[in-house]
C-alpha cells in the first residue's frame, strides 16, 4: 500500500466540529471580560477543563486510524506527510502574523493598542525562538500545532510496529506521564506541556481501539459520562477549595479522567448528529478555522471592540464568536473561486 486511504467517518468530523465550536467559545473570552464577569470566568474555565483534552482525544482517535490503514509505512513517509499537513502551515502562519504585526506597528494608534493588550515588540530571532518553546507572543493558539506535530512523529516510531500491543503501550505512556507528574520534576514548559496532554492523545488511540465496547454500552457510557461532567462542574465552582486540599498530581490524573469520559459523552452525542451537515463541515474545515481565527478575530477584534471602543461584552462575544467561523469559511469559499488563491491555501496551509 502506497499512501493512507481510509474512509471518512460522519460522526467524526462531527466531533471535529463541536471540539472547534468548544476551542472558538473559549476563545472568544477576554482576559479583562472574563475579570469584570463572574459567569464569563465560570463558563470560559469549564470549557478550559476538558476542550484542549478532547481535542488531542479527537487526534489521538485519527491517528489510530492512520495507523491501521498505512502500518507498512516507515517513519520517512510519515514524518513528510505531518510536515506537510502540520508543520509548513504552522511556519508559515506564524511568519504572516509577525508580518502583519509588524506593518500594523507603524500606525501609530494600533501600535498603541497592541501595547496596550500586552502585544509586545520584538525581533524575528526571538519570536521564532518563543514559537518553537510553545509561547507564540502574537498566536498563542499555535502551540497545538507543532506540539501535535512531534506528538504524532514521536507516537507513529513508538506505535508503528506493535500491532495488538498498541493498547498496551498507551496504557504505558500513560502511566509514564502520571508518575512523573507524580514526581514533582522543576517546569519546563514544552516538556510539561508534552507529557500533560499526551496521556488525552493515547487515550484517543485506546477508545478507538475499544470503540466497539464504549459504543455499544450505552447505559454505562452515559453513567461514566454523569460522572465526569459532575466532577468538572464541581471542580469550576470549588476550585479554589480543591486546590487547597489535592496534591498537584492527583488532581492532574482526576482531571484528565474527568475529560475522558465528557469527551466521551462528546463522542456519542457526535454520533447522533453524525447526519449534521453543519457540524459534519466545521469539522471539515476544523483545521483552517483553528488556523487562521487566532488572533485576527478574537484577538485584535476583540480588543478594538472591548478595550479601544467599549462594546457591551455580550456583543463583543458574539461578535468574535461569529467572525472567527465567518471569516476563515468566506477565505476558504472564496480559495475555490480563485484557483491561483486555492492553490496557494492548499500548499502552504494545506487547506481547501
Amino acid at each position: 500500500m502506497r499512501g493512507e486511504h481510509r474512509t471518512r467517518l460522519a460522526w467524526l468530523d462531527a466531533a471535529r466540529g463541536i471540539g472547534i465550536i468548544l476551542v472558538v467559545a473559549g476563545h472568544a473570552f477576554r482576559d479583562d471580560m472574563r475579570a469584570e464577569s463572574a459567569v464569563c470566568e465560570w463558563v470560559y474555565q469549564l470549557i478550559y477543563s476538558f476542550h484542549m483534552p478532547f481535542f488531542f482525544l479527537l487526534a489521538g482517535m485519527a491517528f489510530s486510524i492512520s495507523l491501521k490503514s498505512s502500518a507498512d509505512q516507515g517513519s520517512v513517509w510519515y514524518l513528510k506527510r505531518r510536515i506537510k499537513r502540520l508543520l509548513v502551515p504552522f511556519l508559515f502562519y506564524s511568519l504572516l502574523i509577525y508580518l502583519l504585526f509588524r506593518i500594523a506597528s507603524e500606525i501609530p494608534w494600533v501600535h498603541a493598542m497592541l501595547l496596550g493588550a500586552g502585544y509586545a515588540d520584538m525581533g524575528l530571532a526571538e519570536y521564532l525562538g518563543r514559537c518553537f518553546t510553545l509561547d507564540n507572543p502574537y498566536a498563542f493558539h499555535l502551540w497545538f500545532i507543532w506540539l501535535l506535530f512531534l506528538m504524532e512523529g514521536i507516537c507513529w516510531m513508538l506505535f508503528r510496529a506493535r500491532g495488538e500491543s498498541a493498547a498496551a503501550l498507551a496504557v504505558g505512556l500513560i502511566l509514564l506521564c502520571w508518575t512523573l507528574a507524580a514526581l514533582d520534576l522543576p517546569p519546563l514548559r514544552p516538556i510539561w506541556t508534552f507529557f500533560h496532554y499526551l496521556p488525552s492523545f493515547c487515550a484517543g488511540i485506546l477508545l478507538m481501539q475499544f470503540l466497539p465496547v464504549w459504543r455499544g454500552k450505552a447505559w454505562v457510557a452515559a453513567a461514566a459520562s454523569v460522572c465526569g461532567w459532575a466532577f468538572l462542574l464541581g471542580y469550576v465552582q470549588f476550585q479554589s477549595r480543591i486546590l487547597t486540599v489535592w496534591r498537584p498530581w492527583g488532581l492532574e490524573i482526576a482531571l484528565f479522567l474527568a475529560a475522558v469520559l465528557v469527551s466521551i459523552s462528546l463522542l456519542r452525542l457526535s454520533m447522533r448528529l453524525e447526519q449534521s451537515r453543519i457540524l459534519c463541515r466545521l469539522g471539515q474545515n476544523s483545521f483552517g478555522i483553528y488556523l487562521f481565527h487566532q488572533p485576527l478575530f478574537c484577538g485584535f477584534l476583540g480588543q478594538l471592540l472591548y478595550g479601544v471602543l467599549h462594546v457591551p461584552a455580550a456583543a463583543v462575544y458574539l461578535v468574535c464568536f461569529g467572525s472567527s467561523f465567518a471569516a476563515p469559511g468566506i477565505l476558504l469559499h472564496g480559495a475555490g473561486k480563485w484557483k491561483p488563491l486555492q492553490k496557494f491555501l492548499n500548499l502552504v496551509f494545506h487547506v481547501s
